[in-house]
Formats: structure tokens, C-alpha cells, sequence
């Protein structure tokens, strides 16, 4: 699973809106849309309650939303910490 899927996934809970998450993340609200398909279909579970000019969160989406930060932030540090030299970070790009 890619990073910029977890970080879409915060975007939206975050802006509670596909087309600001896309602003934001100097995306189109097409790739917002198929990212966060993408969660939905690996979790099988709706992460998004979506109804008329509004966006809430399911159980399910509550509860990837704090594991979706601690990715994202993993990610990152491994992605700064250049001293490492062996697995796990050693395999990140």
C-alpha cells in the first residue's frame, strides 16, 4: 500500500470533502476518489459515510484514521533517517 493512499485517506477525514483533500494535495478529486476506493476494497468496509453536502467517517474509518497517522509518520522518519542501513528501513527507496 502506498503512503499517498493513507495520506488521502487523512486528507479527506481531515477537509471532510474529496475536492478539498484534492486542492490540497495538488490532486484531481478523480485520484481522491480511486485512492480512497482502493482503501475501501483492501479493507473491504465503506471508510466514508457520504450523503448530501456531507462527509462523516464510518465505524471502520474511525478506526484506521490513528493507524493511517502512525503510517504516514513511520514512513516519513524512515524516509528522513538516512544512518540507516538495515531492514526494515533499509528496503524503503
Amino acid at each position: 500500500m502506498d503512503i499517498k493512499v493513507f495520506k488521502t485517506f487523512v486528507a479527506v477525514a481531515d477537509n471532510k470533502h474529496f475536492g478539498r483533500a484534492a486542492e490540497q494535495l495538488y490532486i484531481t478529486q478523480a485520484a481522491v476518489s480511486a485512492r480512497i476506493k482502493q482503501l475501501e476494497e483492501f479493507y473491504t468496509s465503506p471508510l466514508f459515510i457520504r450523503e448530501k453536502n456531507n462527509l462523516t467517517l464510518t465505524p471502520a474509518g474511525e478506526s484506521l484514521l490513528p493507524f493511517a497517522h502512525l503510517v504516514i509518520q513511520s514512513i516519513e522518519y524512515l524516509e528522513s533517517d538516512n544512518t540507516c542501513t538495515v531492514l526494515p528501513c533499509a528496503i524503503w527507496p
